[in-house]
C-alpha cells in the first residue's frame, strides 16, 4: 500500500510540475522546431492550451494503463499453513 501511495503522490507532482512549466515547454519545442525549418513560428494560447490538455491526457492515459498492468499482473505470494 505504501509503494501504491508514493506513486500516486510522484505521478501528482510530476502532472503539477508539467502543468506549471507548460509555457516553457511550449517555447522550447516551438524553439527547436523554429530551428529546424529556419522560420519563426507563432502559436496562439489557444492552441498551446489544446496541445497542453492534450498531452495531460496522453501522460494520464499512459500511467493508467500501466497501473492497470501491474493491478493485474500483481499475483499474491502463497500462504503457507503449518
Amino acid at each position: 500500500m505504501a509503494s501504491f501511495a508514493s506513486l500516486m503522490v510522484f505521478t501528482l507532482m510530476t502532472l503539477v510540475h508539467l502543468i506549471l512549466q507548460w509555457r516553457w515547454i511550449c517555447k522550447f519545442i516551438v524553439s527547436c522546431w523554429a530551428k529546424r525549418t529556419v522560420q519563426k513560428i507563432e502559436v496562439h494560447d489557444g492552441i498551446k492550451t489544446i496541445y497542453g490538455v492534450g498531452t495531460l491526457i496522453a501522460i494520464l492515459g499512459v500511467l493508467g494503463l500501466s497501473l492497470a498492468v501491474a493491478e493485474i499482473q500483481a499475483v499474491s505470494p502463497p500462504i503457507s499453513t503449518p
